[in-house]
């Protein structure tokens, strides 16, 4: 068309789409609340976010209807592991300094604090092999009548979320 303007903004990747669904549910809030809390948040609140994030994702992931995109699944399980670790350190702190020169180095800010990683990430075998198999076969979550591909992997990935990250964060805590 002539004269028409042309698009501008930001290209918008699957990845960020991941990173705005998790921000838009308040993901990071909402674990905080459930841990730093003295009553522990609602629980119950943060695992229908999942559910809402399982959904979100299955769409992004499968946005464009080819493959499921696991990579867009896997950032979307590597986002929460993000905010659950943010969380552990708001509430364990860092690590001591095992030395003296390093604690007076860290006080004075020329070496920033470490902080142990809490929780361990799904391998690259769960997400090259084990993900699929398991949603192919049924073996995690089984299929209900009439469900949609969709909606199907929405359930499966809400239940992952609820079975890896969120079970071990829940214990953690």
């Amino acid at each position: 068309m002539e004269g028409a303007a042309p698009l501008q903004g930001e290209i918008v990747t699957p990845i960020d789409m991941v990173y705005i669904a998790y921000a838009r549910l308040g993901l990071d809030e909402q674990l905080e609340a459930y841990a730093l809390t003295d009553g522990l948040g609602d629980e119950s609140t943060v695992r229908y976010s999942l559910i809402q994030y399982g959904q979100d994702i299955a769409g992004i992931a499968t946005e464009g209807g080819g493959d499921i995109d696991v990579g867009v699944i896997r950032e979307a399980f590597d986002r929460l592991y993000e905010g659950m670790e943010g969380v552990a350190r708001k509430k364990y702190g860092p690590e001591k300094p095992k030395t003296i020169s390093e604690g007076v180095l860290t006080r004075s800010g020329l070496v920033l604090p470490r902080y142990r990683q809490q929780f361990s990430h799904l391998d690259d075998k769960y997400w090259d092999e084990q993900f699929m198999r398991q949603y192919e076969t049924q073996e995690m979550v089984e299929r209900l009548p009439d469900e949609s591909d969709q909606d199907y992997l929405a359930r499966y990935i809400a239940t992952c979320l609820h079975g890896f990250p969120w079970a071990y964060f829940t214990n953690f805590i």
